[in-house]
Formats: structure tokens, sequence, C-alpha cells
């Protein structure tokens, strides 16, 4: 048993080892995330897919086939409201599985399982282009805005211009099916390497020169 804390109360849950080699039903994945949007629209927790869930939602108007969890995103600055809120979501069948706090969050609904993904501030030099969801560099701009889009008969809120998201992480052929997972930290290398190297030059200018004077 695994504990995290609730309202500021110890909450006990059975902590279970990562899931991606199994994949949902549908039916229960969908259950489990209009289960879930409709307590996040309620408390007005915004959230958004992302990863194959988004592309699933965008090109072919449901989960992908073959897809093994449901993934959404918070920022970070609302982990403690989704934290708060596992009472809840347990009501309804809903039970947290796996913690990597502040990075995700796991819940499990029968077959189904979801990751809260969090957005989270880079430090700088990165923070002048990039946020980061786990270990990936994502462009701020991709959610500066967003819009409105109706998933399973509930409107959600989705990046604006999904697409433009959806095609820096997966290609300029997201549309045809595929395998393979989503490529953002390769397409930001370019610009978190050179930013890397601003860095050291920075921390090597003070310390061999501007201690000195």
């Amino acid at each position: 048993m695994a504990t995290i804390l609730v309202n500021g109360k110890p909450w006990e849950y059975e902590a279970t080892s990562y899931y991606d080699t199994q994949v949902f039903e549908h039916d229960d994945a969908k259950e489990m995330f209009l289960t879930l949007a409709g307590i996040l629209n309620k408390e007005n927790l915004l959230f958004m897919p992302m990863f194959g869930t988004l592309l699933g939602f965008i090109r072919d108007h449901g989960f992908i086939k073959n897809d093994y969890d449901v993934d959404l995103m918070i920022y970070e600055k609302d982990c403690s409201r989704l934290i708060n809120l596992i009472p809840v979501f347990h009501e309804h069948g809903i039970d947290i599985t796996r913690t990597s706090e502040p990075w995700v969050y796991t819940f499990k609904y029968k077959s189904a399982c979801c990751d809260f993904y969090t957005i989270r501030e880079t430090s700088w030099p990165y923070s002048i282009r990039y946020c980061r969801i786990v270990g990936n560099y994502i462009q701020k701009s991709f959610f500066a805005e967003t819009e409105k889009k109706e998933v399973f008969g509930v409107q959600i809120d989705v990046p604006k211009n999904p697409e433009r998201l959806i095609e820096y992480m997966y290609g300029k052929n997201w549309r045809i099916p595929q395998k393979g997972q989503a490529k953002t930290q390769t397409n930001a290398l370019i610009h978190i390497n050179a930013y890397r190297f601003i860095k050291k030059c920075i921390s090597y200018i003070k310390r061999h020169y501007l201690n000195k004077i």
C-alpha cells in the first residue's frame, strides 16, 4: 500500500506497476473519461487531452485503436486540486494507482488507465520558449490559448489549433495511423542544446571573469 495526502489527511491506495502493455476496452475508457470530464468541469479545473489521446480525438474522433491509456494534462498549480478530488473519483470507481509527483498521477477504472501529466515551468533559459511535460520540452505557444471541442457529447478544452501541436509531436503524416511515440524531445533538441550551451557559457563567464572584478 502507498499513501498520499488528500485534504491534509493520509489516503491509502494500492500502488501498481506500470501498465503500458495492456490495451484497454474502449467502452471502459469512454466511461472513465466522461466521468472525469464531468467532475473536472464541475470543479472548473482546466484539463486537456495530450499525446495519443489528443491525436485520437482530432483524427479518429475517439480513442486510437490498440491504445493502452488515456493521456490528460493539467497545470502544475492545479495538482493539489486534482489530488483533493481523489475521494470523489473513488466514489465513481476510479482509483489512483501511481504517483510520480509532480510529474504524473495515474488512475484506473476497470481495464482503462488515465495518466494526468502536469505542465511545468522550466528554468532559465529554457523558459524563454519551453514548458515541460514529464521529460518533454514543448513550446509554450501551443498552450497559450485553448478552444472547445465536443468529444463523446461533452465540451472539453483542447490547445488552440490542436493540429499544430499534433504535427509537432507526430510529424506531418500524423493523419496516417502508424506505430510510434511522440517525438517532442527530438523536435526540441536543437533549441535545448543551444540553451544549455548558452547557460554553460554564462556560468563560465561568471566563475572566471565576473568574480575577479
